[in-house]
């Protein structure tokens, strides 16, 4: 029940938030802001996950990619650039959030693949009924 009311509620915020995109031309601030929650809650349950063995790798570095996602989202709020001409802000931002996806990316394989009890080289196995 009390997931449902989170959910709804977090539905209708993330509704006026684009409704708002869709009106006006905010800052990237305003971004940041909106999905803060989610991505608290996400690194709460990635921090969960470093108590239990099999899964301590995998959710450090997926709390890696959490923390270079807000790195880079301070260079790019912050103006932070490796050249100002060359490689500005916005690419600085870009090259660290690849970075955070990669770790996103090999920790959710490694996470799925064991609760799902295959390696993570495996390839999906059909589902037989």
């Amino acid at each position: 029940m009390a997931a449902r009311r989170v959910t709804g509620a977090a539905t209708v915020a993330h509704g006026a938030y684009l409704v708002t995109l869709t009106r006006t031309d905010p800052p990237f601030a305003v971004a940041i802001a909106a999905y803060l929650p989610g991505a608290m809650f996400l690194s709460a349950a990635l921090a969960s996950r470093l108590r239990r063995p099999a899964e301590r790798r995998p959710a450090a570095l997926a709390l890696l990619g959490m923390g270079l996602t807000f790195s880079g989202a301070l260079a790019q709020v912050g103006r932070i650039a490796i050249h100002p001409r060359l490689f500005d802000h916005n690419a600085t931002y870009h090259a660290i959030q690849a970075a955070a996806v990669a770790c996103f990316f090999v920790a959710a394989g490694r996470l799925v693949s064991h609760t799902s009890g295959q390696a993570p080289h495996d390839p999906p196995q059909p589902v037989r009924r």
